[in-house]
């Protein structure tokens, strides 16, 4: 039984954190019906605000992507740290052209949410269907 329980320790980084408690810069106060996707944000979000001034600018998502998924043996990384860390530039830049509604050069809590929505039909989505013919099935 031992092993059991230190392996479920080796997969978890941090301890475990209700995310209705995280609150910061940006992070809006948890309510009791918003939308489920806020709980996953609130995490990401204290993660990828590096600078904690409460919005997301293309060097606070390039830092994110450059230290979760390229540094440190990361899962993207290529062993070359010129190339990761161009690969992590070029990443940060796409999340934010993606999820920048208002066109301001910054993610807001609202914004970078978009991204955890599961239901959220692409819109690219709805072209590709009516270009082949075929219907939405909006239920």
């Amino acid at each position: 039984m031992l092993f059991k329980s230190t392996s479920a320790d080796w997969f978890d980084d941090e301890p475990e954190v209700d995310p209705k408690t995280i609150t910061g810069p940006g992070i809006p106060e948890y309510k009791e019906g918003e939308p489920e996707e806020y709980l996953e944000t609130r995490t990401h979000w204290l993660i990828a605000d590096h600078n904690k001034d409460g919005v997301l600018k293309a060097d606070d998502l390039e830092n994110y992507f450059y230290t979760q998924f390229y540094a440190n043996g990361g899962v993207l990384r290529c062993g070359n740290d010129t190339t990761d860390r161009a690969r992590a530039e070029t990443d940060g830049q796409g999340l934010l052209e993606e999820l920048d509604e208002n066109k301001d050069g910054q993610l807001d809590f609202k914004e970078y949410t978009r991204q955890f929505v599961t239901n959220m039909q692409h819109p690219d989505d709805e072209d590709e269907e009516e270009e082949e013919g075929g219907e939405r099935d909006d239920l």
